[in-house]
Parts: C-alpha cells; structure tokens; sequence
C-alpha cells in the first residue's frame, strides 16, 4: 500500500501511457490492496480533476504555457479524465481536455 506520497512516484503519469499497458498497471495496482481500489474508485467517479501546480509561475502566451497546459510535469495530472483544470502560482489558469468530446469550441466555451 502507498501510505506516503512522497516515497512513490505518482501513478498519474501512468494515464499517459498507451491504453494497453495502463489497464496492465491499474489492474495490478487494484490487486496489490482494498485502499488502491477505493482510491481509483474515488477518481473514476469523479467530474474532473483540478491540478495545482503551486511550484511553477506560468508566463502568459509562452512555449512553457503550451506544455503546462498539455502536460506539466507529468506528476498530478490524470488523463483519463475528461478535463483538468491547472492552476499555477501566479494565478494562470490551464485546461487540459480529452479532445474528442470538446474539440475547441466547447473548450472555448467553458473556459470564457
């Protein structure tokens, strides 16, 4: 069982990885105890996710805006939800969005 986050890796950057392999790790990470069960449950029931990266400042309109948004630094984020809304120290504000449910207008809509 994971008791403190900061002895493991997180296990959000597995959501990134190809489709296969993940269910492979998930599924072996269910069967390692009753608590990963309970605490996937909890995200799956989820709407979306909320990513607070308070350790970056994020310049507006930059190439490192562009690869917050997509993927940060891979550690709190969770793909397999349908959005992540990020937040950065300074107070930008990011969406992530599994695009084949809301490619850009709605993601336009939802962000004004």
């Amino acid at each position: 069982e994971i008791t403190e986050a900061r002895s493991y890796p997180t296990i959000g950057i597995f959501t990134g990885l190809e489709r296969d392999r993940w269910a492979l790790i998930r599924d072996k990470l269910t069967r390692l105890s009753a608590r990963n069960v309970a605490q996937f449950g909890l995200i799956t029931t989820a709407l979306f996710c909320v990513a607070l990266d308070d350790d970056v400042a994020i310049p507006a309109g930059s190439d490192t805006m562009v690869r917050w948004v997509m993927h940060g630094n891979g550690v709190n984020r969770w793909f397999d939800k349908s959005f992540t809304l990020m937040f950065a120290r300074n107070g930008m504000v990011g969406l992530n969005a599994e695009h084949s449910w809301a490619d850009g207008g709605v993601t336009n809509t939802m962000m004004r």
